[in-house]
């Protein structure tokens, strides 16, 4: 019954096709995680400056209220 079966053979254009989508799916993974880290860095620089202003502008007033 087996020996009734056709032999496969790898397609090599279908490996072709699968390996490139493979390889663009990573990249655009790569890319938007590399994005996604810069957002990070600049979202938490943003909020150090803010509380910096914020902690300054309260010394300030404390300063200015017990003057």
């Amino acid at each position: 019954m087996i020996e009734q079966l056709p032999s496969l053979t790898p397609d090599a254009a279908r490996t072709a096709r699968t390996l490139a989508r493979c390889h663009h799916q990573l990249r655009r993974r790569r890319d938007e995680a590399q994005v996604g880290a810069r957002d990070v860095v600049e979202r938490n620089a943003l909020l150090g400056f803010g509380v910096i202003y914020i902690s300054s502008l309260a010394f300030d007033l404390v300063r200015m209220l017990t003057s």
